[in-house]
C-alpha cells in the first residue's frame, strides 16, 4: 500500500471513532431524555388518577348536597302547606263565629 492510501484509511478510522463517540453521546442523551419523559408520564398518570378520585368525591358530595337541598325544600314546602291549611281553618272558624253572631238576634 502506498502512503496516501494509508493516510486515507487512518483518516477514515479517525472519523469512524469520532462518529462512534458522537453516537455514544447521542445515545446517552436519548436515554436520559427517555428516562425523564417516562418519569414525567408516570407523574402525569398519577396526577390524572388523583384528579379522577377528586372528581368522583366531588360528584358524590355534590349529589349528596343536592339531595339534602331537595329534602329541605320539600320540608319547607310541607311546612308552608300546613301553615296555610291551619290559617285557612282558623279563618273559616272565625267566619263561622262571625256569621253565627250576625244571625243570632241580640237581646
Amino acid at each position: 500500500m502506498d502512503l496516501a492510501h494509508e493516510q486515507y484509511v487512518a483518516q477514515l478510522q479517525l472519523q469512524l471513532r469520532e462518529a462512534q463517540a458522537q453516537l455514544t453521546l447521542y445515545a446517552k442523551d436519548l436515554r436520559r431524555v427517555w428516562v425523564r419523559e417516562r418519569e414525567h408520564a408516570r407523574a402525569l398518570h398519577a396526577a390524572t388518577l388523583q384528579l379522577q378520585a377528586f372528581a368522583k368525591d366531588l360528584r358524590t358530595s355534590y349529589e349528596a348536597e343536592k339531595r339534602k337541598s331537595h329534602e329541605l325544600e320539600q320540608a319547607h314546602y310541607e311546612s308552608l302547606l300546613r301553615l296555610t291549611r291551619a290559617m285557612r281553618y282558623r279563618m273559616m272558624k272565625a267566619l263561622r263565629i262571625l256569621n253565627a253572631s250576625a244571625i243570632t238576634p241580640k237581646s
